[in-house]
Formats: structure tokens, sequence, C-alpha cells
């Protein structure tokens, strides 16, 4: 008799997002400007950037997630994660906009309560 087992299904993590997203957002902004795509990636750095970048990255957009369901405890989780990361973003964008114009890795990450503010 065939068995009618299911195939696995892979379990998420629904609390939290998958870091590997964080990665892919950067590496398409850092895509997105073809001089710093170039510069990290000829000087073997462009791995490197993109693991710290998406820590500094995931680590703003936990820390808005918290604030903004401290503030707003009526919305649904995956709301405020939504919410958080469009306030996320744009810092990151501005990051990566600070990178590219003085061409070293030493760029300022804002706050949570500087996005919020904004």
């Amino acid at each position: 008799m065939p068995s009618t087992r299911l195939p696995h299904q892979p379990t998420h993590n629904l609390q939290r997002p998958n870091p590997m997203q964080y990665k892919t957002i950067i590496l398409q902004l850092i895509e997105d400007r073809p001089s710093l795509h170039h510069k990290l990636a000829s000087s073997d750095t462009l791995l490197s950037t993109l693991n710290r970048l998406a820590a500094e990255f995931r680590s703003l957009h936990l820390e808005l997630s918290d604030q903004l369901s401290r503030q707003h405890p009526e919305l649904a989780a995956a709301q405020v994660r939504a919410q958080a990361l469009e306030y996320a973003v744009p810092a990151l964008v501005a990051v990566l906009d600070e990178i590219e114009a003085a061409g070293t890795m030493a760029a300022n990450w804002p706050t949570a309560d500087s996005q919020l503010e904004s």
C-alpha cells in the first residue's frame, strides 16, 4: 500500500523575519548603486559588508517593531513588523547613500526613536 505521508513542510518563524530577507533587501539596494557594488565586489568586501549591514538593519527593524508594538498594542504582529519595515528601509537607504558618498563604511545608523519621530 502506498504511503500517504505528506512531503516535509518547512516551518517558519512567524514572530521574526528570516535574516536572509534582510540580506536580500540590502543586496538589492547595493546593486541599485553600481559604483558602490563594484567597489565592494572588487575589494572583496561585499559579503562582509552585506552581513554587517544586515545585522544593523535587523536590529533597527526589531527595535522599531518593539516600539510600535508598545505604542499600538491593538495592531497585529504582522502589521507592526510591516510598518516597522516601512520606517527601517528609508533609514537603510540613507546609510547606503552616506557610505557611497563618503567612500567609507563608517556610516551612522539612526536610532529607532529618531525614525519614529520623523
